[in-house]
């Protein structure tokens, strides 16, 4: 049985993404593990446990940072050198057949890790670029753009093959790259989720009960990291200066500064009183809150290529809770949206258009239950149990390649 290994340089707990690849890796008849940076220190260097079902040796680096500021420039020159090192290092002890690379930091080691093998003996690679890297957001000028183009294309043009997350990103990467296959489209979508009535039921009365609102209240929820460009401000305005609206934010806290401004803006807009924050809570109980809301609201920004081509899992685990959606007007999104009838488009910047968009989904009583209704095949369509066909596929086309 061939091996894949999981090169993957974050938490790998959250990593949803990465964990259903290797559900369909191991059904394409792989045995599977994943190497990933030690959360707790170089103690744990080389350490090996179960994290959710899957084997993952964890490796990690000394901080070799040193703040004085003559020596701080070679510390961090140390610090890279010294990272990258043990990093090969570690994808080098774990014998594999073929290593999938999380993104392109980890494809670049990758790649060096299938250096001077013996010809014939070399891992495959396999790329699973998350986002578009070319369009992330970060300080990129012209020369490091121009020099992450030509590493990603470099590089990519080694893989046995490539996955991104929509047709948008896959179609871009193919022109840019000017490759002769297509990247495989996998979208993030979870399982398909059995629903507990009863429980989003209680889940409701919970929420109801923080906002003081007993008798009833129209619930507008974004879930996901809590992070600027993800239109959580908005929500909160749009609570605030409308009576009838309640806002649930839920989600992992990326800046505790940014959840500050958050809250004051809370105050500021006389929302907080509205406002319910809960903790992220795993993938597998997104459901039993989103459930509970009455429309998720997803309005991301567009300022950079990867925004604007997103199709987030926040959009598929709303399919999945059978909540209608009202998300910025962007390609991927729209699409589906209008597809299946399951919400509505606006401009994530124009509070009165999200303000209209809201209030139709509140008012209009006969729409909001045909989106209800058309969410549920939706649901069926859009879920892991259909994706994962085209990962095993590849997967099963690898391994007979490589067999061979």
């Amino acid at each position: 049985m061939p091996k894949l290994l999981k090169v993957c340089f974050c938490d790998i707990r959250k990593a949803s993404r990465n964990l259903r690849e290797l559900s369909a890796a191991k059904e394409a008849g792989y045995e599977v593990a994943v190497l990933a940076e030690a959360p707790s220190g170089s103690q744990d260097n080389g350490k090996v446990e179960f994290v959710q079902g899957w084997e993952v040796h964890w490796y990690a680096f000394p901080d070799v940072l040193i703040h004085k500021p003559v020596l701080f420039f070679f510390s961090r020159v140390i610090r890279f050198a010294l990272s990258r090192t043990i990093r090969f290092c570690a994808v080098r002890a774990i014998r594999a057949d073929v290593l999938s690379c999380h993104d392109i930091q980890a494809l670049f080691i990758g790649y060096l890790s299938t250096l001077f093998y013996k010809k014939g003996k070399k891992p495959l690679l396999v790329y699973d670029a998350h986002e578009y890297e070319l369009g992330r957001k970060g300080k990129r000028g012209r020369i490091k753009l121009f020099f992450l183009k030509h590493q990603e294309r470099y590089l990519i043009r080694r893989c046995a093959f490539s996955i991104t997350v929509n047709d948008s990103i896959a179609d871009e990467m193919q022109r840019v790259h000017r490759l002769r296959s297509r990247p495989v489209v996998v979208r993030n979508t979870p399982e398909n989720w059995l629903l507990d009535s009863g429980l989003i039921a209680k889940r409701r009365e919970e929420l109801l009960a923080r906002v003081n609102e007993p008798g009833g209240a129209f619930f507008v929820m974004n879930h996901g990291g809590i992070t600027p460009l993800r239109g959580i401000d908005n929500l909160i305005r749009l609570v605030g200066r409308n009576t009838s609206l309640y806002g649930i934010i839920m989600g992992y806290v990326m800046d505790d500064a940014y959840l500050d401004s958050l809250l004051r803006l809370a105050r500021e807009e006389g929302a907080a009183e509205k406002m319910v924050f809960l903790p992220a809570v795993e993938q597998k109980r997104i459901w039993e809150y989103a459930g509970a809301a009455d429309v998720a609201l997803i309005l991301i920004h567009g300022a950079f290529r990867n925004h604007y081509w997103s199709l987030p899992n926040k959009f598929f685990e709303n399919i999945q809770s059978l909540t209608p959606i009202i998300c910025s007007h962007y390609p991927e999104m729209k699409r589906i949206v209008e597809a299946y009838g399951i919400g509505l488009t606006c401009d994530p910047d124009n509070l009165e258009e999200i303000n209209a968009c809201i209030e139709k989904m509140r008012t209009d009583k006969a729409f909001y239950t045909q989106c209800k209704e058309n969410l549920r095949q939706a649901k069926e369509d859009l879920c892991w149990e259909n994706e994962k066909r085209k990962l095993i596929g590849a997967y099963t086309a690898l391994q007979a390649d490589f067999s061979g």
